[in-house]
């Protein structure tokens, strides 16, 4: 985490499965960045996944609308 003076710092993980370490003061504008690239693929693959997702209800319609008449 960054040194942002919301953040805990005795926070600590309950479950022992994740170790929390403090980034050093000043050095957000370099990681930054490296976020930005990270979100910006994520977005481009949960937008192409959601796209094929659409793609493929739009080609099974009638069998989609078949099985929510059954369930009315």
């Amino acid at each position: 985490m960054d040194n942002c003076s919301g953040h805990d710092p005795t926070l600590t993980d309950p479950t022992g499965q994740v170790e929390i370490i403090f980034l050093p003061p000043n050095c957000t504008s370099v990681y930054q960045p490296l976020d930005q690239g990270i979100i910006s693929t994520l977005k481009t693959l949960y937008k192409s996944e959601m796209l094929s997702e659409f793609v493929n209800a739009y080609d099974n319609f009638d069998e989609l609308q078949a099985k929510a008449s059954q369930v009315k």
